[in-house]
């Protein structure tokens, strides 16, 4: 009998001592848990930049209905030093973040006074200020404030070399989807160093973009957010709904990187 009772005695401690280090193995699961931070999931995208404002949208899935705030920085030429050009409130209509997200009022716009600061060429970039910190937005802008100042589409720099679709008559047309694009200058490495397009003509950014020409024949404008783009090259890659956008430097195409992007047929 004493046996038994002292067998019992010892099983029962033992199942305590379990059940003692299974609370204590799930106490420290929640504090490790709990002392990770839960950063918010900022979404948004550059759209639009020109002589005078740049354009975008900033969503935070934390706080859906909430406007955000969203500093505007510049780099100029290179540096890592931005200018600071603005802080703005993103709740505009953007039918860009009604895509996105379902809702049209997360977009911005930011005024731009170029003559303020010191430089040529700048990398435009946004963040969100959340509880967090800053989280910038995906992608940048590039404009060169040199030459004519003509309305820029995503990534393409401005500037004499450029073909401005301000004052046009061509307005959007029907979508034809969502695709896949690409960047590419005119270096030995992105083209071979050719000097002039399959068309014969020279590239000008923010104007040449690279198609299938079986499926959009060369002279075809298509419309990339608020820039009018027309198929003067074809490449072996560039098949189906894939388009290659012409940059004025190598710099600016390896900084666009691979977007997808709705595509719209023009009005003219």
């Amino acid at each position: 009998m004493e046996s038994y009772i002292f067998e019992g005695l010892i099983y029962e401690i033992a199942c305590n001592a379990e059940k003692i280090l299974s609370l204590t193995a799930a106490v420290m699961a929640c504090s490790v848990c709990l002392s990770v931070p839960a950063f918010a999931a900022v979404g948004g995208d550059l759209i639009y930049i020109d002589g005078s404002q740049v354009k975008g949208w900033a969503w935070d899935s934390d706080a859906p209905d909430t406007p955000q705030q969203v500093k505007i920085y510049g780099y100029a030429d290179g540096s890592d030093q931005p200018y600071h050009f603005g802080t703005v409130t993103a709740d505009m209509y953007s039918d860009r973040a009604e895509a996105a997200v379902g809702s049209a009022n997360h977009g911005f716009a930011c005024a731009l006074e170029w003559d303020r600061y010191k430089g040529k060429s700048f990398r435009v970039e946004a963040v969100v200020v959340t509880s967090d910190g800053e989280r910038r937005v995906d992608d940048a802008l590039y404009y060169d404030k040199t030459g004519d100042e003509g309305e820029v589409g995503p990534g393409v720099g401005g500037g004499s070399a450029s073909t401005s679709t301000a004052g046009s008559s061509a307005k959007r047309g029907e979508s034809l989807g969502i695709f896949v694009t690409t960047a590419y200058c005119n270096c030995d490495n992105c083209s071979g160093g050719h000097g002039k397009t399959y068309a014969g003509t020279i590239p000008q950014a923010n104007h040449t973009i690279s198609a299938d020409i079986d499926i959009y024949p060369i002279g075809t404008k298509l419309m990339i957010g608020d820039t009018v783009y027309t198929v003067e090259d074809k490449g072996s890659s560039v098949i189906g709904n894939k388009l290659d956008i012409y940059f004025g430097t190598h710099e600016e195409a390896m900084a666009y990187g691979r977007k997808e992007v709705e595509v719209f047929s023009v009005i003219e």
